[in-house]
């Protein structure tokens, strides 16, 4: 694998400040030199601007192969549906969903570096088959929709079956799905978020006026910014609340009101072994040329899903 940066003049941006690079397949972190990093089986070297790849089997012997082909066996488990509605807007409740289209473009990619990809578009047909997958990897990327537990679905099979898979548990993936329950979290952590308030009825609203704003209303269990666009920003209390009381018709598994904090939008990725360490890489999202655009806007549907994003 051969890293390109690219060129022209860095950017003041988080990236810049800490270390994050742009190179050809997006950004990530600058490893070190000679530096390593390792995950589900593999290891990958870092020389300069070259990545040496290898893989290890069960007992750690090392399996040398190109670095172009991976010798594994992928299932691919994913919808096999249209989109309720397939013109996407802010009450779309599918958005996170892959299409069967956009499903067999996932496949056509894994099939150009592993020989073996089964993909599964019905969970019932994947729990059927789940006995002949144990010397495969699973790749669980079906998440449902209008369901509070759709996510650890696929997840939570893999483990009735002992199935190897990529991404959390169902565990995780529950509580992560959930995001006043992951504030619990990590204040039990000592890590800190931002104050907010969970309202899962209209007689809760009235919680909202605890808060200073201006804050940010969205639906509790959602992801992939379900129900967010820049005008859930709320700058008084009354529209707040008023909005609360509207976004809660939609989502009624409840809604979370959170004082918002301008800044970057960073996110960091975990990858972690048996033994417990881990690695991680982190990245700033950046809407074309606008470097400080998300500092004070949310990276809302419409930047995410419209045919000209520009993140």
């Amino acid at each position: 694998f051969v890293l390109f940066a690219n060129g022209g003049q860095q950017r003041k941006t988080f990236a810049s400040q800490y270390g994050i690079l742009f190179v050809g397949a997006g950004l990530r972190q600058r490893p070190p030199l000679g530096g390593a990093v390792c995950a589900a089986g593999m290891s990958f070297r870092f020389s300069g601007a070259y990545c040496e790849c290898r893989a290890t089997d069960s007992r750690g012997n090392v399996m040398p192969f190109t670095a172009d082909r991976l010798p594994l066996r992928l299932a691919l488990i994913t919808e096999g549906r249209e989109r309720e509605n397939s013109l996407l807007s802010l009450g779309s409740r599918d958005l996170d969903m892959t299409t069967p289209e956009q499903a067999l473009h996932i496949r056509d990619l894994m099939k150009s570096v592993v020989d073996d990809v089964t993909v599964f578009f019905d969970l019932a047909d994947f729990i059927q088959q789940a006995p002949k997958l144990h010397d495969a990897v699973v790749w669980a990327h079906w998440n449902g929709s209008r369901n509070r537990n759709r996510t650890g679905y696929a997840a939570a099979i893999c483990e009735i079956y002992g199935l190897r898979y990529v991404g959390p548990d169902p565990y995780a993936r529950l509580i992560a799905n959930d995001k006043s329950l992951s504030k619990v979290f990590l204040r039990r952590a000592g890590l800190e978020s931002p104050a907010s308030v969970l309202v899962a009825t209209p007689t809760q609203v009235d919680l909202i006026s605890a808060l200073r704003v201006p804050v940010i209303v969205k639906p509790n269990m959602e992801g992939s910014s379900i129900g967010i666009d820049q005008g859930s920003i709320c700058t008084t209390m009354e529209e707040a609340k008023d909005l609360a009381l509207r976004k809660l018709g939609n989502f009624p598994e409840g809604i979370i009101v959170e004082e918002f904090v301008s800044g970057p939008e960073v996110f960091i990725s975990l990858a972690f072994d048996k033994a417990g360490s881990f690695r991680w890489g982190c990245s700033e999202r950046i809407v074309g040329e606008e470097s400080s655009f998300l500092i004070n806007h949310v990276y809302d549907y419409n930047l995410k899903f419209s045919r000209n994003r520009r993140v």
